[in-house]
């Protein structure tokens, strides 16, 4: 399946020479590499993360940890799975940390504003768009929204997308029909 929001789908694929020389060390072959993932990456961070600041911080951290990390893919053809494993790892790092983080107040002379600011129930709008599907995605618990996400937006099947997140292939079919159901009450 094509992924509707995977804008890179559209780039000549890497040469296996090109991937090769990215795993030896080649600046040039990485600026290739990220010049063919920088978009499908950070979509990809987006749409896990739910929140662009932090999908930006996801996708540089990615990146810097791709950079570093290159000699560790060991078969050219499984660049793209790679890069998405590394994205997710990166994500995974940034959640968990956030929920160790207790929240900052400020110490400010000023009162802070305790209101509790209610949010629609329903899509801002009545057709669904990018924005809308993020929204509602961002509502699915974490394992399905990446199960989803994999599946739907990048187009692995199951038996790569339970390699990917370490599960086995019923336990994926189980999410995605749970995230569509859950989809499908959200919108």
């Amino acid at each position: 399946m094509t992924s509707r929001f995977n804008k890179d789908k559209r780039l000549a694929p890497l040469e296996t020479s090109q991937i090769e020389a990215f795993i030896r060390g080649d600046e040039a072959a990485f600026h290739r590499v990220y010049a063919a993932y920088r978009q499908r990456v950070f979509t990809y961070c987006l749409y896990y993360m739910t929140d662009e600041a932090l999908a930006k911080d996801a996708f540089q951290e990615g990146f810097i940890k791709i950079h570093t990390s290159r000699g560790q893919l060991r078969e050219p053809k499984a660049l793209t799975n790679w890069l998405l494993m590394v994205a997710r790892s990166v994500c995974l790092s940034i959640l968990r940390s956030q929920k160790r983080q207790p929240d900052i107040l400020s110490l400010d002379d000023e009162t802070p504003n305790f209101e509790v600011e209610r949010t629609a129930v329903v899509p801002p709008q009545n057709s669904l768009d990018e924005d809308d599907l993020r929204w509602a995605l961002s509502k699915l618990p974490l394992k399905y929204r990446e199960a989803f996400m994999l599946r739907e937006f990048e187009g692995y099947d199951y038996p790569e997308i339970a390699q990917m997140t370490g599960t086995t292939v019923a336990n994926i079919q189980v999410r995605l029909t749970r995230a569509k159901s859950m989809l499908r009450e959200i919108l």
